[in-house]
């Protein structure tokens, strides 16, 4: 394999293991932002039940 090649297929294997990194780390981040979401509409609900407190 010429050297060149060599560097291509590893920065493919790289490539793939940060690709699979961000999937993996992107489920998690998603769980976070729903639940951010759900939140952030729980407190505006609050919000407009109770105005004088906010």
């Amino acid at each position: 394999m010429p050297p060149s090649e060599k560097l291509h297929y590893n920065y493919t294997i790289v490539f793939i293991k940060f690709f699979k990194y961000i999937i993996n780390n992107f489920r998690h981040g998603f769980t976070l932002i729903e639940m951010a979401i759900v939140f952030f509409v729980q407190n505006k609900k609050a919000c407009r039940s109770y105005p004088h407190t906010f």
